[in-house]
């Protein structure tokens, strides 16, 4: 057994476990206790050899009339019969997946948002179907929503808490054909960190992180303060050399990373176009098609006929209606991943902490939500496949207080409230975004809670937008009143991830509110804790803070309802995730 290392205070590598949301290894503690415990991990994966448990990857055949198999916790894929359904490769051989008779899989998507193919310009979640594409991370979600070594296959973190060692995985090439190094990690930290943009990724700026190359498979990274979620905050890493001779705007054009897929083209509002990368390190997960086609399709209908003409073989976004309308279509699944989209209406005014505005007051926020009949709208317009949130916090977070409960449907009390306020005549701009596929039907769902407030008397003008216009003006604060906003559950791992990478923090890309010292100092304390005890405490105070002064009015909670044709044999998902990707989990036939 190796001696213990008194300088290093946490492990992980890849003959661990998978590392659980909240937790990103801490658990293990100390290298002296994960040196104890590695017997048992060991043993553990000899059981696992010789038939043990393994919920997350072990694939289900159907038998008989049709199969729904429950894949990442929840998320479930109903399949014709005879079908194998599993987001792991299936259609292998012993060097990799058996190649595709088809060269080309489109995947229809209402929006990507103002689709930035540069990895490092993820500002929003329906951009991340293109990061994915180009680019790996050093750690990543599984399909089961835990994090597991990609790029890197471990880290260690010194005693003081501030120097996060990564080992690199050797024998890696980037898309421009040079070896993977430190040297790749190194060159997208210092490009975000010493640049004025990228304010979407504030809070990984504050720790003010620098790289150091110890040696080519070995990066170190040292924050001026604990950092703990530091291990999946943590940029893709980028061809050195080529941004290095292209300079940073040609890069943000035709980007080259590690990932599976090598950007081609984009012609915007259209579409964005990837040809095979086929020296992708990881062949277990090596695409078995050429070329991938992100198709721009914002019209429900026009998705919903691609998928029955064969012009789309993945169809995102669909409503409970077009689904039922494509169950009894020839060759054609619908996929069902449970609990993916978290609806909120935000209380927007409440960014701009120097103007008044009833949205202010507590008690009308309240009295807005109040007003909505939100098992109605799940039951209505949803299908069935929706339901109301209790809490802002989804129960993915640590944190979430099980507890909590849906603030109740009562348009008499929402009346009274806004009575009490000297609200009675109060009028609101209500935004939204025209589509989205993390939240389908969101302009629908935005007209029903306008006409649930105009039932108490509340005059709303609806602002309708496309995605590309509407989050800019959303991140720029450039919208008043209140604004619609859909978040993905399976991003929300840690509970800043929720306040200060999307919505509730001063400098959160997406935020509802600014000022607010004591989440603020929240946020501060749960980016500094790695304890993960305390760290749900946290969370479970930010949670319940929230859900006290409702910023962000939790509207409604969907699952993501996608189309696939008769060219793929597997449709795999990460738990959770409403958007196009990652790839490495579908097999085209």
């Amino acid at each position: 057994m190796e001696d213990f290392d008194a300088s290093v205070q946490y492990h992980h590598d890849e003959t661990m476990p998978p590392i659980e949301p909240g937790t990103f290894g801490f658990g293990f503690g100390s290298r002296r206790s994960f040196l104890a415990t590695s017997g048992l991990v060991a043993l553990g994966a000899l059981l696992a050899a010789c038939g043990g448990d393994n919920s997350s990857s072990t694939p289900t055949t159907a038998a008989g009339g049709g199969a729904t198999t429950t894949a990442g916790g929840g998320a479930t894929t109903t399949a014709a019969a005879g079908a194998t359904t599993t987001g792991a490769s299936t259609a292998t051989t012993t060097g990799g997946r058996t190649e595709a008779k088809v060269e080309t899989i489109t995947v229809g998507v209402p929006s990507l948002q103002e689709a930035f193919v540069d990895p490092h310009w993820a500002v929003g979640g329906l951009i991340f179907p293109l990061m994915w594409a180009v680019a790996d991370f050093l750690y990543q979600q599984d399909e089961s929503g835990k994090f597991a070594p990609k790029l890197a296959t471990g880290y260690d973190l010194s005693a003081d808490k501030l120097t996060w060692t990564f080992k690199l995985r050797p024998n890696v090439k980037m898309q421009d054909g040079t070896p993977f190094t430190a040297t790749e990690v190194k060159t997208a930290v210092d490009r975000i960190v010493g640049s004025d943009a990228f304010t979407h990724l504030a809070n990984f700026k504050s720790f003010a992180p620098t790289a150091t190359v110890v040696d080519p498979q070995t990066v170190a990274i040292t924050t001026n303060k604990p950092y703990a979620t530091l291990v999946v905050d943590m940029p893709a890493p980028i061809a050195t050399d080529y941004y290095n001779k292209v300079g940073d705007a040609a890069f943000k054009a035709n980007p080259v990373a590690a990932g599976p897929w090598k950007f081609v083209s984009q012609e915007l509002n259209a579409n964005v176009k990837y040809d095979r990368f086929d020296d992708y390190w990881d062949t277990a997960h090596r695409p078995n098609w050429k070329k991938l086609v992100y198709a721009i399709v914002p019209d429900e209908s026009s998705r919903v006929a691609g998928i029955q003409t064969g012009t789309l073989d993945i169809a995102y976004g669909l409503t409970a209606a077009s689904a039922e309308g494509l169950k009894s279509a020839n060759n054609v699944k619908v996929n069902e991943i449970s609990g993916t989209g978290l609806g909120y209406c935000m209380m927007y005014d409440n960014n701009f902490p120097d103007q008044d505005s009833p949205l202010k007051d507590v008690n009308v926020r309240k009295a807005l939500i109040m007003a909505v009949d939100r098992d109605s709208i799940a039951k209505t317009l949803y299908k069935g496949f929706a339901k109301t949130p209790p809490s802002a916090t989804p129960t993915i977070t640590p944190g979430f207080n099980p507890a909590t409960k849906a603030v109740p449907y009562d348009a008499d009390g929402a009346k009274k409230l806004l009575a009490d306020a000297g609200q009675s005549a109060l009028t609101l701009t209500l935004s939204t975004y025209a589509a989205t596929s993390t939240l389908p039907d969101i302009q629908k769902l935005t007209e029903t809670i306008g006409a649930f407030w105009e039932q108490i008397g509340v005059k709303t003008t609806l602002n309708v937008a496309d995605a590309a216009t509407y989050l800019p003006q959303f991140r720029n604060k450039q919208l008043k009143g209140a604004c619609m906003i859909a978040g993905p559950t399976s991003f929300y791992v840690e509970p800043q991830r929720l306040s200060a990478t999307s919505f509730f923090w001063t400098k959160a890309p997406y935020t509802t509110i600014v000022g607010d010292a004591k989440l603020d100092d929240l946020v501060a304390q749960e980016n500094a804790e790695l304890d993960p005890d305390k760290r749900a405490a946290l969370g479970r105070q930010q949670a319940d803070y929230l859900d006290e002064q409702l910023w962000g009015l939790p509207m409604i909670l969907v699952s993501s309802l996608v189309a696939t044709g008769p060219n793929i044999e597997t449709f795999g998902f990460v738990q959770a995730n409403p958007y196009a990707g990652p790839t490495q989990y579908w097999v085209a036939k």
